[in-house]
């Protein structure tokens, strides 16, 4: 696991969810159990509630977010995640909506 990894070089800690590595570095692991295709644009996704997203970007310090999934871990910044990202905004997944991250904006980590 990711934060296994992170604590034997790092000591980090934990507020709200995101695991604050050092003053400059923070992440936010989520895991899930697989990716799902969105048909209408034919790629691959990992969503996320649309509450939790508008509290990453509120982040003081650069954010990273993790999913580790079907035994792989996939990393990217929220940055460019936010560029990509694609936003649904009704209740048919998440209360009061989710934002879906397209996999391909993942650099899939070597672990």
């Amino acid at each position: 696991m990711l934060i296994d990894y992170l604590s034997k070089s790092h000591k980090v800690r934990e507020h709200n969810g995101v695991h604050v590595i050092d003053e400059k570095r923070a992440v936010v692991i989520r895991k899930k159990t697989k990716p799902t295709l969105h048909r209408q644009t034919g790629r691959m996704e990992f969503g996320i509630p649309l509450r939790d997203w508008n509290r990453f970007s509120r982040w003081q310090m650069p954010l990273y977010i993790a999913v580790e999934c079907e035994g792989k871990t996939y990393f990217a910044p929220l940055t460019t995640l936010d560029a990509a990202k694609r936003t649904w905004v009704g209740d048919n997944v998440d209360r009061g909506g989710t934002v879906f991250l397209p996999l391909e904006a993942f650099t899939r980590l070597k672990t």
